[in-house]
């Protein structure tokens, strides 16, 4: 019973977690994940309001390999920082022409 319920666990982690450092980047970052979900990928954004911090503990505790990073500079020239859950490495991505390199940088 244990093993089938830790199995279980396994299948339902996140492919990406979008983590906002700014009001004006929720919008953004819905519309990537709603892409990204239309490609088959498993993805979440925090719903309540919480701040950095509690969006990439919110990350961790969905098991999302990837967190996707957006906030104000991002925004403005038109990229998402991604960010390895398990090793913390982190690349910069051009998502100025949508999902596709984000993507590519997922392996999906």
């Amino acid at each position: 019973m244990l093993l089938a319920a830790a199995a279980r666990e396994a299948e339902s982690a996140l492919d990406l977690f979008f983590v906002t450092l700014a009001p004006e980047a929720r919008v953004p970052a819905m519309r990537l994940a709603g892409a990204l979900r239309a490609e088959g990928v498993s993805c979440d954004l925090d719903f309540g309001g919480r701040g950095a911090k509690g969006q990439f503990k919110q990350a961790d505790r969905s098991g999302a390999r990837y967190a996707a990073i957006l906030g104000e500079d991002e925004l403005s020239r038109g990229t998402i920082k991604v960010r390895d859950m398990a090793s913390g490495e982190e690349r910069e991505i051009d998502v100025s022409g949508g999902p596709a390199e984000l993507l590519r940088a997922m392996g999906a």
